[in-house]
């Protein structure tokens, strides 16, 4: 389970979500756990949209 709630953290959730894994951004090894879950707020979720996510 991560937490990634405020205003702050959008840039680097947009990161994990959508950039390659790697050592700049430790969360993105989340890619490869399978059972991992993300809580968002709407502040934090603010820089993805619905139609560029893979869902």
């Amino acid at each position: 389970m991560c937490l990634a709630p405020e205003t702050r953290k959008a840039k680097i959730v947009k990161e994990v979500l959508y950039g390659d894994i790697s050592s700049k951004c430790p969360a993105s090894i989340l890619h490869r756990q399978p059972q991992a879950s993300l809580f968002l707020d709407l502040n934090s979720a603010r820089e993805i949209s619905l139609e560029s996510s893979n869902t």
